[in-house]
């Protein structure tokens, strides 16, 4: 679990040190197939509307919250999840962190501007699984990094609209 830490730092490191900066736009996508690729295969095969497929993604969800309790033991600084939980009548998975060294390296090195093209890759990864990730902060915007995570023709992704903030960040906006 702990080789995600890495993944991002090298991403800060290479866009601090490239002499010409492309738009974080045109990055975004190649970050995408570097280090979530494998969601492009997955979403052939697992459909988050389905209820086999939700109530899977559900147990991977609570295994890795299981992990995460295991790793901080061992990284304090490692991703912090703050709950879990399921309700398996909607089919509605719900998580957050309250630590992510993502956000923290980002802060510490004001490169919070970069920061949105891993943050991102949430969205177009369960896009892949054909769900709807709502997200309404991050940890670099609120106190927390919500995820809510429903298939993509639940009624509850239809509440809400996902939006670009001024930032950068993908999230989610309850539709008035």
């Amino acid at each position: 679990m702990t080789v995600s830490i890495y993944d991002p730092i090298l991403i800060f490191a290479w866009y601090r040190v490239i002499p010409v900066k492309p738009p974080l736009e045109e990055v975004q996508q190649d970050i995408y197939e570097s280090f979530m690729g494998s969601f492009d295969l997955m979403g052939k095969i697992f459909d988050l509307n389905r209820t086999l497929d939700n109530r899977l993604a559900s147990r991977i969800f609570q295994r890795t919250a299981a992990l995460r309790e295991k790793e901080i033991k061992q990284f304090p600084a490692s991703f912090r999840m703050g709950f879990y939980s399921y309700d398996k009548e909607n089919g509605i998975v719900c998580y957050n962190f309250t630590q992510c060294p993502n956000a923290e390296f980002a802060k510490r090195h004001h490169m919070e501007d970069v920061l949105p093209v891993m943050c991102n890759c949430d969205h177009l990864a369960m896009q892949k699984l054909h769900a709807c990730l709502i997200r309404e902060g991050t940890c670099v915007t609120s106190d927390c990094c919500d995820y809510c995570i429903v298939g993509d023709r639940n009624p509850l992704a239809k509440e809400y609209d996902l939006v670009k903030a001024k930032n950068g960040l993908l999230l989610s906006v309850k539709k008035r």
